[in-house]
């Protein structure tokens, strides 16, 4: 905001070298500070009121009105400022008029409104970044909550299934559906939890799928951590072992499923293969709405920190999944 000094003052060294007995020194510099003062109201009042009021709501009659006015009313000032400082001893033609009235006037405005711009610009900025950034919260949560129906479908089909062979491990998988719901319901409501949580998560989930397992059925499921206090979106792992439950398993034919989770102070390696044994739906939901969930949640809370690579053949189907914490 030093601009008007720029145009207020004339030159130290011309005064300084003009005869001291015939220089008002006081009546010069209160004419520059009245200058530099109306300098600045011409600023502010553009950059207060005729710009944001007026140019930037498509009023340019009224915005050029205002700096009209503005411009009279400068060159009513410079014109009896110029006389006034001939009378303080200052040469002609230093205080000539309109002088560089006019292009100063020009230069303050033009600033102004570059000035005003930019702010505009970077404040429009913030609120785009605002709104993005509550647009992805409000979608994540939303997909946060698709997640609890479709852990439920899964998981009551287990349960269903023992209760149709009168099985004595459906009272034991009820309590076990009640450890997890709690996690579901309140711990995952957290933005992020402790990969330590989640794999105690996937873990019991693991367990209470081997309620309805028969012997030929193989599950190999390994963690690896290097620090305790790494930690995730909740979860974003267990649609994977879902799929591979669902897809994996079969009551007459051996099948293995593998699950791989290892990670450190930086990064998460997850791995997870299984055979296709529920032929008739593979093709149709093998990519159904919990991997599709998953997908949408990395690309909005690790864009450019998270590898997914899902490969499937007629007999296998595996997820590889990288992501830097």
């Amino acid at each position: 905001m030093f601009l008007p000094y720029l145009f207020a003052f004339p030159p130290e060294r011309i005064i300084k070298n003009l005869p001291v007995e015939k220089i008002d020194r006081n009546s010069i510099r209160v004419v520059m500070t009245l200058t530099m003062v109306f300098l600045c109201a011409v600023f502010y009042t553009n950059f207060l009121i005729l710009i944001p009021r007026f140019q930037l709501k498509k009023k340019r009659a009224a915005f050029f009105c205002g700096n009209l006015i503005l411009l009279l009313s400068f060159l009513w000032y410079q014109f009896f400022s110029s006389h006034w400082l001939v009378a303080a001893g200052l040469p002609d033609s230093l205080a000539d008029f309109p002088g560089p009235s006019i292009p100063m006037f020009i230069i303050v405005v033009m600033i102004c409104y570059g000035v005003r711009i930019s702010t505009e610009w970077r404040r429009a900025e913030l609120a785009n970044h605002a709104l993005a950034t509550e647009k992805a919260t409000a979608e994540i949560s939303y997909l946060k909550k698709q997640i609890n129906p479709h852990f439920f479908f899964n998981t009551l089909n287990g349960i269903y299934a023992l209760t149709i062979k009168k099985s004595d491990l459906a009272p034991q998988a009820i309590l076990q559906l009640s450890n997890m719901m709690r996690y579901v319901l309140y711990d995952s409501e957290a933005e992020k939890v402790p990969l330590t949580k989640e794999m105690k998560y996937i873990r019991s989930y693991i367990d209470m799928q081997s309620f309805r397992l028969s012997e030929n059925n193989k599950i190999y499921f390994h963690v690896s951590d290097r620090n305790d206090s790494a930690e995730i979106l909740p979860l974003l792992l267990i649609p994977f072992v879902e799929n591979a439950f669902k897809f994996g398993i079969s009551a007459d034919d051996d099948t293995t499923i593998l699950i791989d989770i290892k990670w450190d102070d930086t990064a998460l390696s997850f791995f997870c293969r299984n055979q296709k044994k529920n032929r008739q739906s593979v093709q149709s939901e093998h990519h159904g709405i919990g991997i599709k969930n998953v997908q949408k949640r990395l690309h909005l809370s690790y864009p450019g920190r998270h590898e997914l690579n899902i490969y499937e053949n007629e007999e296998i189907f595996s997820v590889s999944l990288n992501i830097q914490l």
